[in-house]
């Protein structure tokens, strides 16, 4: 039998689109081959090829199929790779198809003056040579940004190596030290109801995000200070931190001045959180706490009370951001170990709280805020550290701090928001706020206590270092043990240097 002719085209130069005389060629395509891929599967490549092989085809029939295998690679978000045709001769009808898929060359970091950049390369998690993948790099990026108190952005450029692509990491993060000058009255009247502060916070101590906040606050019968450390110890945002508070008070003003009334307290605190799932849409993290407490209260010089109490918390919480708002939940159990002077020795209470938030903005800039919290316990006499307090600029206004508390409590408030003029630098605010709590004793006996109020607000953004917040509230209802006034005004300032 005679031996059949081989027919040759020779494709001499990659192209997307034919010229003119080129498209006029055609030829026998028997069989489709391809680079091996790490990316689209054998059978996506198969189902592509079969509508070719066995046909009379031209460059431009060629490069529709180049196409479409781009589009596969578009699908599945991967920028850095392409199908081409390379220069060949066409033998016996074996068209090669090369596959190019970009893998990362190197990593370059700018902005990050204060973080290490093995800190960020460590938790990107891809590597030089690794293949580049558009959705595991915003998944990445996403993770970070949301678990760290820095945020990046990627820049992919073409590599050095052919097939490669660099990969540029810009990074903003807050200044090393950063302190905030503020004042309210959310002080007692007992003790001094006008506060100042100031928060020092020293991000990155040594590189790898540390963060150490120094928070003393003088009133007129107060000094009190806390200062807190939190160290990340692993990539996936996990964080331990210390935490210490000490506050020494006096008794200025009421029937119990003339006591000589002095109060020390001090608790040595230690927190884990976890992040569990983060993506752009949702972050829920696990929590736990441990904390020693002591207080001592002395009347003339004289010790009367003295209670050591040691807390266990653990807690989940839940985030979840939509197109105009969020919803945010917190959930916890707590135990309570604990002995009081004269009162009660190695004794145990629980507690379990709850906090929701809903806020809703519309295309208006208007803010509807609904927040929600409640405290559970079936201990009677939970001590006063541990009971669920209403009252002031941050639950119910138009009355003091703290103006009623127990061991079982709700809180209910709503809050609309609107802008002044078209930025968001200054806004008005109505609100409502409700709440009640129970408290039961050794006796059997209980007392259920209740507010309610009205409260209309200003708040300003002065620049990016300047916030000024002002709250009148008005008594609608409460219980009798309660005695407000006809109406509370709540301010708070705020200065970053």
């Amino acid at each position: 039998m005679p031996e059949q002719k081989q027919e040759t085209v020779v494709v001499e130069k990659e192209k997307t689109a034919p010229q003119a005389d080129e498209s006029k060629t055609v030829f026998a395509v028997k069989k489709i081959e391809f680079d091996t891929t790490e990316i689209l599967s054998a059978e996506e490549l198969a189902n592509v090829a079969r509508k070719y092989e066995g046909r009379e085809l031209g460059l431009q029939d060629l490069n529709v199929m180049l196409e479409e295998i781009n589009e596969l690679y578009y699908s599945k978000k991967v920028i850095t790779a392409k199908a081409i045709l390379p220069p060949q001769k066409i033998t016996d009808g074996v068209v090669r198809v090369k596959l190019i898929e970009g893998h990362y060359g190197d990593f370059k970091i700018t902005g990050n003056k204060y973080t290490h950049a093995e800190y960020i390369l460590n938790r990107i998690n891809v590597k030089k040579m690794q293949l580049v993948r558009l959705d595991e790099l915003e998944k990445n990026l996403t993770y970070f940004n949301r678990t760290n108190d820095i945020s990046l952005k990627a820049e992919l450029v073409p590599g050095k190596e052919v097939g490669t692509t660099d990969c540029i990491l810009h990074v903003q993060e807050p200044s090393l030290w950063e302190t905030t000058l503020y004042a309210d009255n959310a002080g007692s009247k007992d003790s001094g109801l006008y506060r100042i502060g100031a928060l020092v916070t020293v991000n990155s101590l040594n590189g790898g995000r540390e963060s150490l906040v120094i928070n003393p606050t003088w009133t007129k019968g107060t000094l009190a200070g806390s200062i807190y450390y939190s160290q990340p110890i692993d990539n996936y945002g996990t964080k331990v931190g210390f935490s210490y508070s000490k506050n020494a008070l006096d008794i200025i003003d009421g029937f119990l001045e003339s006591m000589d009334v002095e109060g020390n307290s001090e608790d040595l605190g230690l927190n884990f959180s976890r992040p569990l799932k983060v993506t752009s849409d949702i972050k829920t993290e696990a929590f736990a706490d441990v904390h020693h407490k002591l207080s001592e209260t002395d009347f003339f010089g004289e010790n009367l009370l003295h209670t050591v109490l040691n807390t266990y918390t653990a807690g989940y919480s839940v985030q979840q951001n939509l197109k105009d708002g969020l919803w945010y939940a917190n959930l916890s159990g707590t135990h309570i170990h604990g002995s009081q002077k004269d009162n009660y020795s190695n004794e145990s209470f629980s507690r379990g709280n709850m906090t929701l938030i809903r806020q809703q903005a519309f295309s208006s800039k208007q803010i509807f805020t609904l927040h929600t919290s409640a405290q559970y316990s079936n201990s009677k006499e939970l001590p006063s550290a541990e009971q669920f307090s209403l009252g002031g600029i941050s639950t119910v206004k138009g009355f003091k701090e703290s103006a009623i508390s127990g061991e079982k409590g709700y809180y209910f408030g709503v809050e609309y928001s609107i802008p002044v003029n078209d930025t968001i630098n200054s806004k008005v605010f109505i609100g409502l706020d409700h709440g009640a709590v129970k408290q039961a004793f050794r006796n059997g006996s209980y007392q259920r206590d209740y507010l309610t109020s009205a409260s209309i607000g200003y708040s300003q953004n002065v620049g990016k270092n300047a916030f000024a917040k002002a709250v009148l509230g008005v008594p609608l209802a409460n219980s009798d043990s309660v005695s407000p006034d006809k109406a509370r005004a709540h301010f708070y300032l705020q200065r970053k240097l």
